[in-house]
């Protein structure tokens, strides 16, 4: 016998406001907005859509940020296309490389999230299968992703293929002018699925 049910779901509960003491409040009372520095465009953490706007997984966490806190954040890109008008940024948003040196004359807080980089080849390609294996090979390097170059220093010799997107960097690949690309799983994962590319894969 079936018998019909509703099946009801709690509400979803508010997330707790942020403890902050007496002397943080009456500090945070005083602030009209605070300048977070970016150090670099960098999909998908952060990037200008073309308009002036930036966008991406590091805004949202500052939209969530602002609203706990009540003050405005107002993020800007760090490459001398922003007038800053005299202003110095309170804080700065920037990736890090683990056990890499910290910047000189900044407190750095816990990482806001991880990001794991992978190597995609050629799914007929079986000679890849690791950093080692970049000897020699023809590496497509995107051009604002800084993180590829640390990642690939223990590699003594290989050939860069610049590009300045990602979907330039499939694409070396797709053809074989590269035979390797380094980026963000799932970054570069989600690409190749949205754009239904079966070609290539993690190495």
């Amino acid at each position: 016998m079936l018998v019909p049910v509703v099946v009801r779901a709690d509400p979803p509960q508010p997330e707790p406001a942020p403890v902050l003491g007496a002397e943080d409040l009456s500090w945070l009372d005083t602030r009209e907005s605070f300048l977070v520095g970016i150090s670099h465009s960098q999909m998908p953490l952060a990037f200008d859509t073309g308009d002036g706007q930036l966008v991406g997984v590091w805004m949202d966490y500052l939209n969530q940020i602002s609203g706990k806190l009540g003050v405005p954040l107002d993020p800007v890109l760090l490459d001398g296309s922003a007038d800053l008008k005299g202003r110095e940024p309170d804080l700065l948003l920037t990736t890090r490389i683990p056990d890499s040196p910290v910047i000189p004359g900044v407190r750095h807080t816990t990482p806001l999230m991880t990001l794991t980089y992978g190597l995609f080849v050629s799914t007929g390609q079986g000679t890849i299968r690791s950093l080692a294996d970049l000897e020699s090979a023809r590496v497509a390097i995107i051009g604002n992703d800084p993180n590829q170059f640390p990642l690939l220093d223990p590699v003594d010799n290989f050939t860069p293929v610049p590009v300045t997107s990602l979907s330039d960097a499939v694409s070396q690949v797709m053809s074989g002018q590269a035979d390797a690309l380094l980026g963000p799983i799932p970054v570069v994962s989600d690409y190749l699925d949205t754009a239904m590319i079966n070609g290539i894969g993690l190495a």
